[in-house]
């Protein structure tokens, strides 16, 4: 008897070949290709209500511009293009949060955060990385638990609370030259835990009202193993809300940390099962990883510490970002 499928998934390939992979995903973590929507180099999605929201990386002829692209998502779960092309008015789009309708975008070149169509912030400063943090490069935009957004700066360690029309109400720092990346809330809105890609930390913030207060930062990684051939990438948050993961680049594995209020203790170190693993999600009790290095999506059972590699899809190339429907 074939498996059913428990779930399906969407994959971003940033591929001049590449596309939007959908993936049935079955009880036991196993995958199946279901189709795939080509699309230029897909860099970022998200998903609200039937509408697909994707950041493509440079569409538009004779300008590196990032553009915006929607999809309608089925009854099926398959995507049908919409037309336009909104432009993000910044270069290297990487991340979008929807909010009540509202679509913001980081652009990551530009060191810039957008409301689509053109409200517009741009970033300035620089960190003491003089390769990494020579410009702002803004990395990330969320929505905080109580409805601002909080957009991290990688180029200038600094994280930056707005107002929906992006009025800046606060902002607040990592340790010089961590490189602030992503971030992920606790679930009572009290506590922003913020991964840090160029030192492999994780910084935990205290959070109240638009306000943000850093009270430590820790390693995401064992003694000696940060450094120059290692980047932290993703980080989520359990949804019982006990575990914190984060994945590296260059090691290729996940890191689980126990969550006790703003204490963080290192749990387990766990490959991935793939290269680069530039995002990840839990879903389900799976952690889902996107490996850019060796184009594959990897499924591994997350029992709180203990990961266990279940499933590999390959031929996914430049694999960036997994979503559930």
């Amino acid at each position: 008897m074939t498996p059913r499928p428990h779930c399906e998934l969407y994959v971003a390939a940033c591929d001049k070949a590449g596309g939007i992979f959908r993936f049935a995903m079955t009880d036991e973590g196993k995958l199946t290709l279901l189709d795939m929507t080509p699309c230029d180099r897909p860099m970022y999605m998200a998903i609200s209500g039937n509408t697909m929201f994707c950041l493509l990386r440079a569409p538009f002829e004779g300008t590196d511009e990032s553009g915006l692209v929607t999809f309608a998502i089925g009854p099926d779960g398959r995507l049908t293009p919409q037309p336009g092309v909104a432009t993000t008015h910044g270069n290297c789009a990487c991340h979008l949060s929807v909010l009540d309708g509202a679509v913001y975008a980081v652009n990551y070149l530009s060191g810039s955060v957008v409301r689509l169509p053109d409200t517009l912030q741009v970033h300035t400063g620089h960190g003491p990385n003089p390769v990494r943090q020579e410009a702002a490069h803004t990395h990330m935009v969320t929505p905080t638990p109580d409805g601002y957004l909080v957009v991290a700066d990688l180029g200038t360690d600094t994280l930056t609370v707005y107002d929906r029309d992006l009025r800046p109400l606060s902002s607040a720092k990592v340790p010089d030259g961590h490189g602030a990346r992503h971030v992920v809330f606790s679930h009572d809105g009290r506590f922003l835990f913020c991964v840090n890609e160029l030192r492999s930390t994780v910084s935990v913030f205290a959070y109240e009202r638009g306000t943000l207060t850093l009270l430590h930062t820790v390693p995401a990684l064992p003694e000696g193993e940060a450094g120059i051939g290692n980047t932290a990438a993703a980080i989520r948050l359990s949804h019982d809300g006990r575990y914190l993961y984060v994945s590296h680049r260059g090691l290729d594995m996940l890191t689980c940390f126990g969550v006790d209020g703003s204490t963080l203790t290192p749990l387990s170190y766990t490959s991935c099962g793939g290269k680069r693993p530039r995002d990840f999600d839990l879903i389900d009790g799976f952690a889902v990883c996107t490996n850019e290095g060796d184009h594959s999506v990897t499924v591994l059972k997350a029992d709180g510490p203990r990961l266990t590699l279940v499933d590999r899809a390959e031929n996914v190339p430049g694999a960036l970002c997994v979503l559930r429907r």
